[in-house]
């Protein structure tokens, strides 16, 4: 068993129902308020709200010298807090094992519609994109804002598979989203199903290495003078122990054999996934974007993320480490957010840099260098 698994073993099974309850509240106003237990929780207990102040004495109660030292091993930072500290500082690991995480979403996500009463029940049917879970951002009623979406007297997020990690706070892709929108371009984007608000006063959280690579880098020009399939890999160098980072695989095509005028990429991220990773699911990032070359603008662009079953994917992420150009479609797909119309290329390299945030492959194949 790793230590994440015997922490939240530990966490769960240890403390009482009562605890968990009231850890869960908690957590879904924190999520509610795109708030984290680790950074945001002291201020919970400063401003007196009632459920946190009620978990520190719940869990001080129950906490004693033989748990203490169960907790010491699977959680290191403990031995650094001060006695006073140890109880809110746990506080904090069992409220974020009471937030939904990555199998809770690909749990909804999985069904291909959005059956939650925080979505399903708020968002009103004509904003429905006919591919399930898309919903399209208008500038009245569904407007995107400050990484909320007002609708109604509602507040609404983009989905937690667009937040950095898959967790945490958002990137700019929000705001770029929103300006396709403004701009007059069709923008459809995934709703979290869990999270909802009423508050009006939500604050934005705001919060080079040598790469391997195999194929040509993009170019508009040069794909325009064939007419085959051509497929890019990047990924990153080995580390001592034969670690790789990420791979990218690149992949464009015609979207039709006959017209030679729309020309369509795939970006395919794969990250490695550790041992003690312990979902049942895990996803990868997705993007597909169509050029018309008869209009010199691209027509279509959709961030998207693929669900795979955690071992399988293990198992091919090893394949693929060994074998970079070997490459198969596998997992399945949900679209995150959708922008159609005719937009330049400048619009779809912010967005695919932004969803792709921290993926070094992305600028180098799309700054058309092949130096590296």
């Amino acid at each position: 068993m790793s230590i994440i698994e015997k922490r939240r073993e530990l966490l769960i099974h240890c403390f009482s129902t009562e605890v968990q309850e009231c850890a869960r509240n908690i957590a879904i106003e924190m999520q509610n308020g795109n708030s984290f237990p680790h950074t945001n929780f002291e201020n919970y207990l400063r401003n007196k709200k009632i459920h946190s102040t009620k978990l520190v004495k719940l869990v001080s109660d129950e906490l004693n010298h033989i748990l203490l030292e169960k907790l010491y091993r699977v959680i290191p930072l403990l031995g650094a807090v001060d006695d006073e500290k140890v109880t809110s500082f746990l506080c904090r690991y069992i409220i974020q094992e009471q937030f939904r995480n990555i199998d809770s979403y690909c749990s909804i996500i999985m069904q291909e519609n959005l059956n939650h009463e925080t979505v399903e029940t708020t968002i009103s049917a004509e904003h429905k994109h006919k591919q399930p879970g898309l919903y399209k951002l208008e500038n009245e009623n569904f407007t995107l804002k400050s990484n909320v979406i007002e609708h109604g007297n509602n507040l609404l997020y983009p989905h937690q598979f667009m937040r950095r990690h898959y967790s945490s706070n958002f990137n700019n892709l929000i705001t770029l989203l929103s300006d396709c929108c403004n701009s007059g371009l069709n923008t459809y984007i995934r709703v979290d199903p869990f999270r909802k608000s009423n508050d009006q006063n939500l604050k934005n959280i705001i919060t080079v290495e040598k790469m391997l690579w195999y194929g040509n880098p993009f170019s508009l020009d040069a794909l325009s003078q064939k007419k085959s399939s051509e497929k890019t890999v990047y990924s990153s160098d080995q580390d001592d122990e034969g670690n790789i980072d990420c791979i990218t695989v690149f992949r464009c095509d015609y979207v039709e054999k006959n017209n030679d005028n729309l020309i369509q990429w795939t970006v395919n991220e794969y990250k490695p996934i550790s041992d003690e990773y312990n979902m049942t699911y895990c996803v990868q990032k997705f993007a597909h974007f169509i050029f018309d070359a008869s209009k010199g603008k691209l027509t279509h662009l959709d961030g998207a993320v693929k669900v795979f079953d955690t071992k399988k994917y293990q198992e091919y992420f090893k394949k693929i480490q060994s074998k970079p150009t070997k490459y198969n479609k596998i997992g399945k797909r949900f679209k995150l957010f959708l922008v159609e119309g005719l937009f330049d290329l400048s619009i779809m390299q912010s967005l695919i840099s932004s969803w792709f945030e921290n993926n070094i492959n992305i600028n180098e194949y799309f700054s058309g260098d092949n130096t590296y």
